[in-house]
């Protein structure tokens, strides 16, 4: 099963900010949310399956991912597929997220706001 892969410490590419990327990733036609952990040093990416139900895909690890502020949605290497990049930690958008199934992992419920 394909994800995003982590390809490098991309020095020099100094684009962050300090909130989770909000992208549609996977070209479904509904916005997809991408996050670091400091522990455990992990990067993740939700899929949207509808407004209370998120589901939660491990991007990759990295030591580099304890220190992060934030991330960004950029095409680095222009194919078309936006990546994602933690603070310089390049995740590459491997083109096929879509074909992940809707039930990978545990499933994050959401609860409205009253």
């Amino acid at each position: 099963m394909e994800t995003f892969q982590y390809r490098c410490s991309a020095s020099g590419f100094r684009i962050w900010n300090r909130r989770p990327a909000l992208y549609d990733f996977d070209k479904d036609g509904d916005p997809d949310v991408a996050i670091s952990r400091r522990n455990p040093k992990s990067a993740f990416w939700y899929s949207r399956l509808n407004d209370s139900i998120w589901i939660p895909h491990l991007m990759g690890t990295a030591e580099p991912l304890a220190n992060t502020l934030g991330t960004t949605p950029v095409d680095v290497d222009l194919d078309g597929w936006v990546d994602v990049v933690f603070q310089g930690i390049w995740f590459k958008n491997p083109g096929s997220l879509i074909k992940l199934p809707t039930s990978h992992g545990k499933q994050i419920m959401l609860k409205p706001r009253t």
